[in-house]
């Protein structure tokens, strides 16, 4: 895999930060990537529980506002083993 850039942040679990990494790529014109089972070296490591994580996101402020359906559909990868 590429190395991170300013488009593409590489996270190897869904933290609580993901919020401020959202708004971060909407806020940018050109938007950007987040993938999540990827070391920061690039590394594929996978998720342990796909459906949990993305639960949390359906349950997160982020649902206050409408942005988790654009935040799955264009922006959120999963590495799954």
């Amino acid at each position: 895999m590429n190395a991170e850039t300013n488009r593409i942040e590489y996270k190897q679990e869904l933290t609580d930060d993901l919020e401020k990494e959202a708004v971060a790529f909407l806020n940018y014109l050109e938007g950007g990537v987040l993938y999540i089972g990827i070391e920061k070296s690039g590394t594929a490591i996978g998720v342990t529980d796909i459906d949990r994580d993305i639960l949390k996101i359906l349950t997160s402020s982020l649902k206050k506002y409408g942005l988790y359906k654009r935040l799955i559909t264009n922006y959120l990868y999963f590495c799954v083993p």
